[in-house]
């Protein structure tokens, strides 16, 4: 046995859940007797309905091909926002996640243990939904940091549905090079570093587990899901 063996295990790894994007057509209901709607027009084309569909729970109505397209992009109604299904985001298909559990505890709380998800992504070719199909992306490695306490094991079960969905990462330009077509955060936060507080990506941060559940269910993802 390795004599690290007690101190970092490594429990699970886990990929990109989908081959290909999920279409979201069920939550479609189809008006069969077309009312007079007077000037109302379709928010999205700015036109008059035609096959004007309603959507099952905010009741707001589309034409069927312009709210079919939107979710093909986000399965969210454009007017209110209501989540319909799962978001699925263009994150490289080819990525995994290896978890850990690691005793070492960080900053804020002593006597835990620490998640620990290790990122890595190989170089590959961009594919039809990314910005630039067909060019090349260098491949990446990220490491990130979780209490291993009741509302970080929370998070971080919402970060692995983020990341089975395609939304923890996407392809654009870096914040930090301005390099273009590299693999970046998809603005869900991930504290990379053990220390150093907020201003370095680290501990101690009373507020981040809040501040990251907020991004996951701005993007859809919650616990109640």
């Amino acid at each position: 046995m390795d004599a690290n063996d007690h101190k970092k295990q490594n429990i699970a790894q886990f990929t990109t859940a989908y081959t290909a994007r999920p279409k979201q057509t069920g939550n479609l209901k189809i008006i069969e007797d077309e009312k007079d709607e007077g000037d109302e027009k379709c928010v999205i084309c700015l036109s008059a309905f035609e096959n004007p569909v309603e959507l099952n729970d905010c009741k707001h109505v589309f034409c069927r091909e312009c709210i079919t397209g939107v979710f093909g992009v986000k399965p969210c109604c454009p007017v209110c926002g209501t989540v319909y299904g799962n978001v699925y985001g263009d994150q490289p298909r080819e990525g995994i996640a290896d978890i850990y559990i690691d005793d070492e505890a960080l900053p804020g709380y002593d006597g835990k243990k620490t998640w620990v998800i290790s990122y890595d992504f190989p170089s590959r070719i961009q594919e039809d939904f990314h910005p630039q199909p067909g060019k090349r992306y260098e491949g990446m490695k990220r490491r990130a940091f979780l209490p291993y306490n009741n509302e970080g094991t929370d998070v971080f079960q919402l970060l692995k549905r983020a990341f089975q969905q395609g939304l923890t990462f996407t392809i654009g330009t870096s914040r930090t090079t301005d390099k273009e077509g590299v693999i970046t955060w998809n603005d869900i936060h991930h504290k990379t570093s053990r220390t150093g507080g907020p201003q370095k990506f680290g501990y101690p941060d009373p507020e981040y587990l809040s501040r990251v559940k907020e991004e996951l269910a701005s993007k859809g993802v919650t616990s109640t899901k």
